[in-house]
């Protein structure tokens, strides 16, 4: 008896720490990821509500696609937000939300109530790199070629831009509203548009689904106050 009992006490402290073992994993920190425009225009509210329970602990990084995949494949990020649907053997790739693409002007800009893509100069866009749905649209329109008046890749410059002379933007409706909402953007209707940008999320082979499911139940609140955008979750 003598003899089994430290072998008692350490099986059972071995039990005891594979019983926390779920709750560890819920302490642990939860790795985000997402495009610019779907980080600036949408996920700050959602993020802020993820950490509101006071126990979360969160951590951020702004990638492009491309880059989001390779984290998630190496277990580097456990949720990531993509507008780039790509193949990936290790990575699920789960749409998350929708939405109609804009034109953006100023306000006093010289150009019809309802504006076709042949009446735009292309010379006066500022070209931002949406998705590859939209480059093709553009292709289409303005040619493979065509060179914009500027092209950015950080949404608070673009949004001054459009203020700067008389030009225009093509944009997703959650940015396009937002940039409406702070005044000196103005939205028109615009024939034969881009189709819709869609946005997904993306999960690797290892999986935190509590933090997970917790954040993206966050989001569909969050797009139910957007204009314009349609939740797939």
């Amino acid at each position: 008896g003598r003899a089994f009992a430290p072998m008692a006490e350490h099986w059972l402290s071995l039990w005891e720490e594979a019983r926390t073992l779920p709750q560890r994993e819920e302490n642990q920190v939860f790795r985000v990821a997402s495009v610019g425009s779907v980080s600036t225009y949408i996920l700050s509210p959602v993020l802020r509500r993820f950490l509101m329970d006071g126990t979360s602990r969160l951590t951020f990084h702004q990638y492009h696609s491309l880059e989001s995949y390779g984290y998630v494949e190496r277990g580097e990020i456990d949720l990531a937000f993509v507008s780039d649907d790509m193949f990936s053997r290790s990575v699920e790739t789960i749409p998350a939300f929708r939405e109609p693409m804009l034109l953006v002007t100023r306000p006093d800009a010289l150009l019809p109530p309802q504006v076709h893509p042949s009446q735009l100069d292309a010379g006066r866009e500022i070209r931002m790199e949406w998705n590859p749905e939209y480059d093709l649209w553009h292709a289409f329109w303005f040619g493979p070629s065509s060179v914009p008046r500027m092209r950015f890749d950080l949404m608070s410059i673009m949004e001054e831009a459009i203020g700067w002379e008389d030009n225009w933007l093509i944009a997703p409706a959650s940015v396009a509203h937002a940039m409406a909402r702070r005044g000196g953007a103005a939205l028109r209707p615009l024939q034969d548009g881009p189709p819709d940008r869609i946005i997904y999320y993306l999960l690797g082979p290892r999986r935190k689904r509590a933090q997970t499911g917790r954040l993206l139940s966050l989001l569909q609140e969050r797009l139910a106050e957007l204009d314009g955008v349609v939740s797939l979750l």
